[in-house]
């Protein structure tokens, strides 16, 4: 005869537990990818480098870990009700703006990880954040190595119990000068998903039909190439000849292979945020095109895929010059809001059937020269958006 007595907290009603699982929720917490190495040995410093997709994970609110290892009726009651938390669009962590980020020790590509961190929390709205190094030097002891990047850190899988049910998450992308300069190749996602409708012509085609706006760009509809003899006649219209030829030959882009690499193994992502940052310096400094989202053109016009392979329902990219010494400040120059609207189609002989489009709204505006200096608090605001398909 078993004597264990009844649990006292499984007998309460779901919704006092509910109550109970966000009194012992824990404070908010930066997980490093790869632990730093530590070891001064210049024979094993010498090999190859590990790294991985994601450099650090942000969770704006943890579930305890004594409930996660009692039974599985409380693990899972205790990671659903977490994971809606940290999904909320209204939820901010009370303490968030007194207390100090626990941040785990990290192999990055900058000197000084907790320096871009600080820059990263500044504008964080309650979202999961995953930081991404795109085309960065890691630099050690025997000089620097670029790495690759091709799969998710086990720091990452383990988080999955949580991070697979949020339905809203962050990346944040730092990225070296070949990104910013471009071109790359769009990334196709490879096709997995045997989800199909059926077109007006009764025939099966593609799940989403993608409309988007062409860049903002200072070009009139008056440059363009001599369609008679294919030959360009102005310096700026070979240029873009130059540019569309060298993104044939370039590899896919970096950012939209990382991030369908992560989503993969998020199934119920419906709205994503992606932030790419560059240091004021460098938006000054490097040899990028006058409107610096110009290099991006693959990554803007990439479509974010969710888990089955439908686009996701809101995307939001956001190109920002920031300012990582104390206090920290960021001018967005460039946005772009992506959501998909659909729509139905009428009755064929195939069947009636439906279809999703893309509308795109894109803002921009210019960095002021004197940004260091600046402390207008327009600066920090979004641009307006003056394109809207």
């Amino acid at each position: 005869m078993d004597s264990t007595p009844p649990s006292l907290l499984l007998s309460l009603p779901r919704e006092l537990r509910d109550d109970i699982y966000l009194l012992l929720a824990q404070q908010q917490h930066v997980f490093g990818s790869t632990p730093r190495n530590k070891d001064r040995s210049l024979r094993r410093l010498n090999k190859p480098l590990k790294a991985y997709i994601d450099s650090r994970i942000y969770l704006p609110v943890r579930a305890p870990s004594n409930l996660l290892g009692t039974c599985r009726q409380l693990r899972e009651e205790c990671l659903d009700t977490i994971s809606h938390l940290a999904s909320s669009s209204t939820y901010h962590h009370a303490a968030a703006a007194e207390e100090e980020v626990a941040i785990s020790e990290s192999k990055s590509a900058c000197e000084n990880p907790d320096l871009e961190e600080s820059v990263e929390r500044a504008r964080d709205d309650g979202m999961v954040r995953i930081t991404l190094e795109i085309g960065r030097l890691i630099r050690g002891n025997m000089g620097a190595v670029l790495p690759t990047r091709e799969l998710p850190s086990p720091r990452f899988l383990s988080l999955l119990p949580m991070l697979s049910r949020v339905r809203r998450i962050k990346f944040v992308v730092w990225g070296g000068y070949d990104w910013w300069k471009g071109p790359q190749r769009r990334y196709i996602r490879p096709t997995t998903s045997t989800t199909t409708t059926t077109t007006t012509t009764g025939k099966s085609g593609p799940s989403s039909l993608v409309k988007r706006a062409p860049l903002l760009s200072s070009s009139s509809s008056a440059d363009k190439t001599d369609k008679t003899d294919g030959i360009a006649s102005t310096p700026k219209q070979q240029g873009k000849l130059i540019l569309a030829a060298a993104a044939e030959d370039a590899k896919p882009d970096a950012v939209s292979v990382a991030v369908d690499a992560l989503l993969v193994h998020l199934p119920h992502i419906e709205h994503v945020a992606i932030d790419a940052l560059i240091y004021a310096g460098d938006y000054w400094n490097w040899d990028l095109a006058e409107n610096r989202w110009e290099g991006l053109e693959a990554w803007l016009k990439t479509t974010v895929h969710a888990h089955d392979g439908s686009p996701v329902k809101k995307v939001h990219r956001r190109l920002i010059a920031c300012e990582p010494m104390p206090p920290t400040r960021g001018v967005v120059f460039y946005h772009q809001l992506e959501e998909v609207q659909e729509q139905e189609q009428e009755e064929t002989r195939g069947g009636a059937a439906g279809c999703s489009m893309i509308h795109v709204q894109q803002g921009h505006r210019e960095v002021p020269e004197d940004f260091e200096d600046a402390t207008a608090a327009s600066d920090e605001e979004e641009p307006a958006f003056t394109r809207i398909n």
